[in-house]
């Protein structure tokens, strides 16, 4: 009791103006706060050396209640939470938004009385009061709290300082948040680097918008054909789409926030069904765009029917992340393009099927496409590592033609298993089967069958643009089923 009580009577005897440079020089420390925790200690620090009273508290806004962060000046006998929807004069400044000096907390309605334990363990009963809340981007994220064993022991300076520190922790934390986001957004954008389509790109980008910047309702369109073609929505059922924004921010190449829809002379109304059926009125948006080696190519948009529900810091973010997803579309643009030169250089065109007598000239194909990640299976009668070793196959695309595993290979034992495994690759995505062994195919389950399994699956491969290659030796067929052969697969010279 005596140290409190040296600490009251030095800091009543110093000006407003020195104990607000005290105020700033704790304070000063936030800057570098690289957590929660440490915000709470470098504030109360900064409350215990200006504020004079007997206990502060240090309080978060967790979901729907409020959380005790941190003590000073005494043991809480109360609970460490309290639920945003009942008593509490820190629970009325979160639901006010406004501070709430309290001279006879006795005469408070939402007053929660509690009992806490001072140094000594004397009981302290609080006879005043002062909450301030913390305010981020029109929300409450944590109130300042301090309490007296004295009647009117706060007054109007008390406030004015502790509305001063509220605004430095709510830096604090803002910047703390931003850092948290921009960390998980670049660990979500990390796997922009690892999609092979536009549709896992748009997957990844969303994901990161939803569980990293924590936009709700959220859009991902790209220009196809002089119009914006959405690829993935989340946060609705259906929506009717003027797209207004998003066309005005591709074409300017610059982001739009709109934190008022009704106050956008071009903004034109759209229909949002959420997720529960209920229709949606959009009054705010942003809308980022993307730009894919010097040319916007799509556009990220979030809508929320919130006012105000986006601000600088959330454009930045969508910024940074639009950034990552140009990068990922320029990626898939030369992929796909040096993957297009080489189904040429080979003479193949995706969705083909072909004959060939040449095993070497099959091997050479294969290996070429996939090793410009085309995915591949390469069904094979011979020795899987001279095949890795010479032609640098993947060992884990490359299965056996036997009726038996061989040296960790998986084996293939008839036609029945050889279509699961093709129908596999082809509904991951595509890509190029070579068949190898078809004479010992024809031999082991008849011709008839062998053709038969190829007629049915040359349909497959047009349809997921795939490409199968079949070496054989036709000397080991007779005219006619050469003649059946070359009807289904083209020849590869």
């Amino acid at each position: 009791m005596e140290e409190r009580q040296i600490r009251r009577s030095r800091i009543s005897n110093l000006s407003f103006e020195e104990r607000l440079n005290v105020l700033y020089r704790h304070a000063s420390q936030l800057g570098g706060a690289e957590s929660i925790e440490e915000i709470a200690k470098h504030t109360l620090d900064a409350m215990e050396a200006t504020i004079g009273v007997d206990t502060h508290d240090f309080f978060v806004v967790r979901g729907g209640i409020l959380l005790r962060v941190e003590t000073r000046g005494g043991a809480p006998m109360g609970r460490m939470w309290m639920p945003l929807d009942g008593p509490g004069i820190t629970v009325k400044a979160v639901n006010m938004m406004r501070t709430m000096l309290v001279p006879d907390v006795r005469e408070e309605p939402a007053y929660l009385e509690a009992l806490a334990i001072g140094p000594g363990g004397e009981p302290l009963r609080t006879l005043s009061e002062l909450a301030v809340p913390v305010i981020t981007d029109g929300k409450v994220v944590a109130v300042l709290n301090t309490e007296s064993i004295m009647l009117n022991a706060l007054n109007e300076q008390d406030k004015e300082l502790l509305e001063t520190l509220a605004r430095q922790a709510a830096s604090a934390i803002s910047r703390l948040r931003y850092e948290e986001r921009l960390k998980g957004l670049h660990q979500h954008a990390s796997q922009l680097g690892i999609a092979e389509s536009i549709e896992q790109v748009a997957e990844y980008t969303l994901d990161a918008m939803e569980t990293t910047l924590g936009l709700e309702i959220c859009d991902f369109a790209i220009l196809q054909e002089d119009r914006l073609q959405s690829i993935l929505e989340r946060g609705r059922d259906r929506a009717i789409l003027s797209r207004t924004q998003a066309w005005k921010a591709l074409h300017t190449t610059s982001s739009i926030l709109v934190p008022d829809t009704r106050e956008e002379p071009a903004y034109v109304d759209a229909e949002i069904i959420g997720e529960n059926g209920v229709k949606l009125e959009i009054l705010s948006e942003l809308s980022v765009p993307v730009v894919a080696d010097g040319e916007a190519v799509a556009v990220l948009s979030v809508e929320s029917p919130r006012l105000n529900a986006f601000n600088e810091q959330d454009k930045e973010l969508l910024e940074t992340l639009a950034g990552h997803v140009g990068s990922a579309i320029s990626r898939l643009a030369r992929t796909r393009e040096v993957r297009e030169l080489a189904y040429r250089l080979n003479s193949l065109k995706p969705g083909g099927c072909y004959l060939s007598q040449s095993h070497e000239r099959c091997l050479k194909a294969y290996a070429d496409l996939t090793m410009h990640g085309v995915p591949g299976l390469c069904i094979v009668r011979e020795d899987p590592g001279r095949l890795v070793e010479n032609y640098g196959l993947k060992a884990e695309e490359i299965m056996l033609l036997s009726s038996r595993p061989l040296k960790g290979f998986e084996a293939l034992p008839d036609l029945q298993a050889i279509s699961l495994a093709v129908s596999r690759l082809l509904k991951s995505g595509g890509g190029v089967v070579l068949l190898d062994g078809l004479e010992y195919l024809i031999t082991s389950f008849s011709f008839d069958a062998v053709f038969s399994f190829i007629k049915e699956k040359r349909f497959d491969f047009l349809e997921a643009d795939a490409v199968l290659l079949v070496p054989i030796d036709m000397e080991t067929l007779s005219s006619r089923e050469r003649a059946l052969l070359s009807s289904e697969l083209s020849i590869l010279e």
